[in-house]
């Protein structure tokens, strides 16, 4: 049996990030009979130092407190609890490294980042030392637009250099580190649990949107995901109200973290000018938060009827395939790590040029007002995923991965 070591500052639950909920519940799903996994994690407020979520073994480093002093103490003891447990940690077979910026955005600092890169240096180097494999897994580009999808600085290129491979999940970051490191890239792109995001029944969306006093007349635009900009929700907030007095039945809900309490990646300056935006017409608007039982998300994203999701950077962009699971159409931004997603202009949902709020209108109106296009759009999405980007499907190339090269 091959032991893999699971090395992240947070972790689902209680934190909400796509990537992060795509690993652990990958993790959880290889098989238990070839693969023991151990995880490092940060500690949390009650959250226990040690416990076991079905396959994982999870164990947390000591937490002080959310304070300014304690926190940054927090993340230090991370660092050398994480260092001295994978010391004393036996049988090893994969160190599966997360994002180095996740330890650093506590600190909220350059240098708190470029320690988190020298941290994972320093596991690499010993897990060279040791002959463990290394495993980084790049989800995100590094730049908005369409260049610049892997942009290594000084600080993270000493741990790529360590590293044995490089996990990209989509064509377009594949490419772009390939560039750079030949040897190292591998890409695995992202899955969707097709068994849990399903289309659902006519009945059970008529239930969810009754119980949320919505009438089958009326068409529910979802947005998932943080509420940042990087996310186009600036966009969104924008173009709703004008959508509104076209088409006065539309709906908005948003599913995911709104506050820097439910993400530290969100600040609360920012998200006051979208809800001042959307103040007027705040009777067809419906923030529900952070979701963490993945089916009843699954129900309330299958009761919608168009996801949006015009992002200005993405590595993969889950959000959208698991509308498409869902039997929806999304509207999305036309960039790499999106556009090499499952979608497929015109016949499963829209593109739309990143930043454009005229194109956004106008496939949220033509989807509105026509429901026949939003049907067939939804059936073929669901059928585009099951084909090409099921979870089983995603698991057994990760199991792949760690039974040939480890």
């Amino acid at each position: 049996m091959k032991k893999i070591l699971f090395i992240s500052y947070y972790f689902f639950p209680p934190y909400y990030s796509g990537k992060l909920i795509a690993a652990v519940k990958r993790l959880q799903d290889i098989d238990p009979a070839k693969f023991e996994v151990v995880v490092f994690t940060g500690g949390v407020k009650r959250y226990p130092s040690e416990t076991r979520s079905g396959n994982l073994h999870i164990y947390r480093s000591p937490y002080l407190g959310e304070g300014k002093i304690t926190k940054r103490l927090t993340v230090l003891i991370y660092w050398v609890w994480s260092l001295m447990k994978f010391l004393f940690e036996k049988n090893v077979s994969v160190i599966h490294f997360d994002e180095a910026k996740g330890i650093s955005i506590p600190l909220c600092d350059a240098a708190s980042l470029r320690s988190a890169w020298s941290h994972f240096g320093l596991l690499a180097k010993i897990a060279s030392i040791r002959k463990i494999r290394t495993i980084y897994e790049h989800a995100t580009s590094a730049i908005e637009g369409n260049e610049g999808h892997f942009s290594p600085d000084q600080w993270s290129m000493k741990f790529y250099q360590k590293v044995d491979f490089i996990v990209c999940v989509s064509d377009a970051l594949y490419e772009a580190v390939h560039k750079l490191y030949p040897e190292k890239g591998y890409k695995i792109v992202y899955g969707v649990e097709d068994d849990v995001f399903m289309p659902l029944d006519d009945r059970s969306k008529i239930f969810i949107r009754t119980e949320e006093g919505v009438g089958e007349e009326e068409i529910v635009f979802c947005f998932l995901g943080l509420v940042v900009k990087r996310k186009g929700f600036d966009l969104i907030s924008e173009v709703f109200p004008k959508v509104l007095q076209e088409y006065p039945n539309s709906i908005l809900w948003c599913i995911g973290p709104r506050n820097h309490v439910e993400s530290r990646h969100i600040h609360d300056d920012e998200i006051r000018g979208y809800l001042d935006l959307l103040e007027p017409v705040r009777n067809h608007v419906k923030f529900w938060g952070m979701i963490k039982d993945r089916t009843y998300l699954a129900k309330i994203l299958g009761a919608a009827d168009v996801l949006l999701l015009p992002t200005r950077r993405e590595g993969f962009g889950l959000a959208p395939a698991e509308a498409m699971s869902c039997g929806i159409p999304p509207i999305i931004a036309r960039i790499p790590g999106v556009t090499d997603l499952a979608n497929i202009e015109g016949e499963t949902g829209f593109y739309i040029t990143p930043g454009s709020a005229d194109e956004l209108k106008k496939a949220m109106l033509t989807l509105a007002r026509d429901r026949a296009l939003r049907e067939r759009m939804g059936r073929k999405a669901r059928q585009r995923v099951v084909d090409a980007f099921s979870w089983k499907q995603h698991v057994a190339e990760w199991e792949r991965l760690y039974a040939e090269h480890f």
